[in-house]
């Protein structure tokens, strides 16, 4: 047997369709699952936040209408190995040391790297504005990050816009000081204030500009949205 086993918690020989015994044997918790054939060839690899439920739906009897969107895998599958993994970053850790191990030769064609997200903002432009980005070197201005994902980086940026009482609607930013009050503004809750100005001295002082700075003086009045 190949040594990538002995990296494995557990596995678990299984003859589809799975009877509920079987499903309880597989820990419903996060973790990285692989499928192996007859001769304990690995056939497919995946990472899930809960073992048991993607095994279930991975083995599961097709829908008798409407087209497959996975290949069905109950005829081949003849055991399942799994590593238990107690974070989102280290199961893509092990999902990565086990495609290496099993697959040296084609592991890199197996995964993808995607670059982190940031916080982005150039306080240089005639409307500055706090955005999520995964391209911020070359964009100037200031970035923020590296952030684990692009809801953490939005959810950032929010964080941003209530502290200083930004304007939240960049196109009608970009149209003041002739924009209509826009719906942030007549909302009457205490995350979006019915105001409609976003002063650019709110977004100066953000971006750590004083408020007789060149920059703040010669854009304070640019950036005003009618009342």
């Amino acid at each position: 047997m190949a040594e990538w086993t002995d990296m494995f918690d557990q596995h678990l020989n299984v003859t589809p369709p799975l009877s509920d015994d079987q499903l309880r044997q597989v820990p419903a918790r996060r973790g990285v699952l692989l499928l192996a054939g007859e001769g304990g060839e690995p056939i497919t690899m995946i990472t899930a936040g809960a073992l048991r439920g993607r095994l279930r739906t991975r083995l599961a009897e097709p829908h008798e209408q409407g087209p497959r969107r996975t290949a069905d895998l109950r005829q081949i599958t003849r055991s399942v190995w799994w590593k238990l993994t107690p974070s989102h970053f280290e199961t893509d850790l092990c999902f990565l040391a086990l495609a290496e191990s099993i697959w040296p030769k084609r592991f890199h064609t197996m995964t993808t790297v995607k670059p982190p997200w940031f916080v982005h903002v150039d306080c240089d432009q005639p409307f500055p504005h706090f955005a999520r980005t995964r391209e911020p070197l070359g964009a100037g201005g200031l970035a923020v990050g590296p952030l684990p994902t692009g809801r953490a980086a939005e959810q950032f940026v929010q964080i941003v816009q209530d502290a200083f009482d930004l304007c939240r609607d960049i196109k009608r930013l970009r149209m003041s000081p002739n924009a209509a009050p826009c719906a942030y503004a007549q909302m009457a809750d205490a995350s979006a204030r019915a105001t409609a100005r976003c002063p650019w001295t709110t977004i100066a002082a953000s971006c750590g500009l004083r408020r007789d700075s060149p920059q703040a003086t010669a854009k304070r009045d640019a950036t005003s949205l009618p009342s």
